[in-house]
C-alpha cells in the first residue's frame, strides 16, 4: 500500500520522514491553529466552511499565512488526491491542517509561519465508537472548565488544549467510556472536547450558543437539517438541568457526524435509548451526504 504523505511548508514528504523544528511555536508553547475535514465518497465534506474557519482562526490568532484562498483550495485538493490511494478499500479519510507562528528564538518572535497538512484513515478511530450509534454515549461534566472566551476565544480552533486532555481524564475517572462535556465559567454547558452538544426538550432542539464554543461545521449541518425537517432549533444557554431532564440528546463532530447521547452524569436521558428526533435526524444526515456513516463505522468494528 502506498505510504501516506505529509505537506510541510510547500513540500510533500513521506509521513515517517516529516519534520518540523523543536523550536517551532507549535512544539514549544502549543501556539498553533488547526482544522480538520473528512471525506464522503473520497470528497471533502463542506470544505469551504472548513477552509473559511481555518482562515478566520489564522486571522484571529494574528498569524502570518502566505497562501491565498484559491491557493489553499488547490494545495488541499492536490494533497487529498495524493493520499487517497493509501486508504483501504471502502474507507474514508480526513485531512488535518496546522498553522503555527513558526520557529521561535529565545528573544525574537517568529516571522515565518509553519504550515502542515496530514492525512489519516477514519476507520481506526471509528471502530471503537461504532457501538455507541446503537446504545448512545455517556457524557460527564468534569471539574475542568472550558476556556473563558476573554482568555482565548473558543471560536478560534487552536491546538493548545491541555484543558481538553484534563477534562477527558477526569471524565474517565467516573466512567472509562464517558466523554467530557465541559461547563463554561457561568455553569452553562459549552462543548465536548472536540464536539458539540444538543438536547431535545419539550419538542425543541436546544444547543449552546456560539458565544463560547467552536462553530462546528457538523453542528451547523445538523441545525440546517433539523430546521429543514420543520424542527424548532434554539441556540441558547443550557444548564446541566436541561440535559438531566431532556427527552433526548446527541452530539455532532466531524468524524462521527451525529451520535446519540443516552446518559448524562450517570443518569439516563429520557428512557435511556436513542430518541425518535435523534434517529430521524441521523437518517436525514445519511440522505444529505448520500453515505451510511453508521454502516461504515460498524464495518470496521
Amino acid at each position: 500500500m502506498k505510504q501516506r504523505q505529509v505537506y510541510v511548508n510547500g513540500e510533500m514528504v513521506p509521513e515517517e520522514e516529516a519534520r518540523i523544528s523543536i523550536f517551532d511555536s507549535a512544539v514549544l508553547i502549543g501556539d498553533s491553529v488547526i482544522e480538520t475535514a473528512r471525506t464522503f465518497h473520497h470528497k471533502l465534506f463542506r470544505w469551504p466552511e472548513h477552509r473559511d474557519r481555518l482562515l478566520r482562526s489564522i486571522k484571529a490568532a494574528r498569524m502570518n499565512f502566505g497562501l491565498t484562498t484559491a491557493e489553499l483550495d488547490r494545495v488541499t485538493q492536490k494533497f487529498l488526491e495524493d493520499n487517497l490511494p493509501t486508504l483501504e478499500e471502502g474507507d474514508e479519510g480526513g485531512v488535518g491542517h496546522l498553522v503555527s507562528r513558526g520557529r521561535m528564538g529565545l528573544v525574537l518572535s517568529p516571522t515565518t509561519s509553519t504550515f502542515v497538512m496530514y492525512f489519516y484513515p477514519l476507520s481506526p478511530g471509528l471502530k471503537a465508537k461504532a457501538v455507541y450509534y446503537d446504545k448512545g454515549l455517556h457524557v460527564v461534566t468534569p471539574p475542568t472548565r472550558h476556556m473563558h472566551p476573554l482568555t482565548v476565544d473558543p471560536k478560534i480552533k487552536y491546538r493548545s488544549r491541555l484543558h481538553f486532555s484534563l477534562a477527558d481524564a477526569e471524565a474517565r475517572l467516573i466512567d472509562p467510556e464517558a466523554l467530557a462535556l465541559m461547563l463554561d465559567h457561568q455553569g452553562n454547558l459549552a462543548e465536548g472536547t472536540g464536539w458539540n452538544f444538543f438536547v431535545v426538550n419539550r419538542g425543541e432542539v436546544l444547543t449552546p450558543s456560539e458565544r463560547n464554543i467552536l462553530q462546528g461545521v457538523s453542528r451547523l449541518t445538523t441545525i440546517e437539517l433539523a430546521r429543514g425537517l420543520g424542527m424548532t432549533v434554539r441556540e441558547t444557554d443550557i444548564q446541566p438541568y436541561h440535559a438531566t431532564t431532556a427527552d433526548e440528546a446527541f452530539m455532532t463532530s466531524t468524524s462521527l457526524c451525529m451520535m446519540p447521547v443516552t446518559r448524562f452524569n450517570g443518569q439516563p436521558i429520557g428512557d435511556g435509548r436513542p430518541g425518535p428526533c435523534t434517529l430521524r435526524l441521523i437518517e436525514r444526515w445519511k440522505e444529505y451526504v448520500d453515505f451510511d456513516f453508521i454502516a461504515h463505522a460498524k464495518r470496521w468494528a
